[in-house]
């Protein structure tokens, strides 16, 4: 799939969390699939300002839309904390191959932190469209706050046969009732590995312990997907 480059305004900026923002930006055709992703181009003349970011929301909604943590000092949360609503980005893509293989019937997601991005954005697409295949959400966070989307994939598993959700937390356990500690932690006692095809999306130690993980419990390499963030 080719990446075009193209121009795109912000329309609006939410506050998830006290540092997770969700930004919403007009939706150009380019045709993505969920799980994919867009570069952003923040010094037009440098080449090598573009940072990588997933897109949220499913190809089926008309907007464009990112999701991610504000870290205080870094060079692309300053612009976009300080970003106004019309304010205009030059954009690449899609790019990705972070994709649904929708040739399986059992996907297991594991997520870290705003690893859930595109990880959403697939089962916002695929989940209630596909009753005949099952999808099951492992998400861990250091705390309540950064579980993003927490209520909505609640809602998910209250409404859908075929979606199962595992919320976990490693920090924080303040009022929490659920289950603790890192996916690993908990995945044998939550499922089995044969016939299946794993998503990991996160940090990039997050996802290198995952991956060895599963190839550990004798995981094809083929059915074991995933994105990192550096």
């Amino acid at each position: 799939m080719k990446a075009d480059t193209f121009t795109s305004k912000l329309v609006s900026k939410e506050y998830l969390s006290k540092d997770i923002i969700r930004l919403v930006f007009q939706a150009p055709e380019i045709g993505f699939k969920a799980g994919q992703f867009v570069q952003i181009l923040f010094e037009p003349d440098k080449e090598d300002s573009y940072r990588d970011y997933s897109l949220l929301n499913p190809p089926s909604s008309n907007t464009m839309e990112l999701c991610l943590k504000i870290i205080p000092g870094g060079y692309s949360s300053e612009i976009f904390r300080n970003a106004k609503e019309g304010q205009e980005f030059i954009m690449k893509g899609p790019l990705g191959t972070f994709i649904l293989d929708e040739s399986a019937r059992e996907h297991v997601f594991i997520a870290g932190g705003t690893g859930i991005v595109p990880i959403y954005s697939m089962l916002m697409e695929h989940a209630e469209a596909n009753p005949n295949m099952n999808f099951t959400l492992l998400y861990s966070a250091p705390d309540i706050d950064e579980l993003t989307f927490h209520d909505i994939f609640l809602d998910m598993r209250f409404r859908l046969k075929n979606f199962n959700y595992h919320p976990m937390l490693t920090q924080d356990m303040t009022g929490w009732h659920g289950l603790e500690g890192r996916f690993q932690d908990n995945i044998d006692k939550l499922l089995d590995y044969k016939n299946k095809t794993f998503y990991i999306c996160g940090l990039k130690d997050f996802v290198k312990d995952a991956v060895v993980w599963l190839r550990n419990k004798k995981v094809d390499n083929k059915d074991i997907l995933f994105e990192r963030y550096d």
